[in-house]
């Protein structure tokens, strides 16, 4: 969903906020960066409890900050995200950084968002802090154009037209069932032959 600048970009805030949570509880100015930040930022011990969540994490969840402290993050976890996470854990807590980590959680309204983070553990205290991007607009708009590709092949397939696609390099990459009947051919002997090729019809 993003490109490779990106997600480095990413990271790299992810370890410069980590640097700053180091320093939190002793500098009121670094603690209100973090707070104030506008992309996601948590901190969960190695319980799965939040510890520290900024105001743009609760905002998204629709929760006030004391209503999700000290609560189990499993709570706010997509019910299929819930292995996952468990995984998350054990990764964290073996000292493994992880990046472009996609979960759902869900909000108060119990819709779902879900979020790419960057976690990374923290050494002198063994909690693990998360630096996260809300992608949610992007996977909606992916399913969409994934339920409308998946309409139009329905259509095409079920034309009474021969239809053949073709990318770029000449190869045929999907056909529909009128054409096979056509050519007395099968889908998977179809998609062998470049367009070309199979236009003569001389050497099929």
């Amino acid at each position: 969903l993003y490109s490779d600048t990106s997600m480095l970009l990413l990271e790299r805030i992810g370890e410069r906020i980590g640097i700053l949570i180091e320093k939190i509880k002793n500098n009121t100015e670094q603690r209100m960066f973090v707070e104030l930040s506008d992309i996601p930022v948590v901190i969960i011990n190695r319980d799965g409890f939040f510890e520290f969540v900024n105001q743009t994490f609760a905002d998204k969840l629709q929760f006030d900050i004391c209503e999700i402290l000290h609560q189990p993050v499993s709570a706010f976890i997509h019910v299929d995200d819930h292995e996952k996470f468990n995984w998350v854990q054990s990764s964290l807590k073996d000292g493994k950084s992880l990046n472009d980590l996609e979960m759902r959680l869900v909000n108060k309204k119990k819709e779902i968002l879900w979020i790419s983070w960057f976690a990374q553990p923290q050494l002198t205290d063994g909690s693990f802090y998360f630096v996260g991007r809300d992608i949610t607009k992007q996977k909606q708009e992916t399913k969409i154009k994934e339920r409308l590709s998946s309409r139009i092949n329905n259509l095409v397939l079920n034309l009474k037209d021969g239809v053949v696609f073709v990318d770029r390099k000449g190869i045929i990459t999907h056909v529909n069932n009128a054409i096979c009947e056509m050519l007395g051919y099968t889908e998977q002997e179809l998609v062998v032959f470049r367009y070309q090729h199979a236009s003569v019809g001389t050497d099929w």
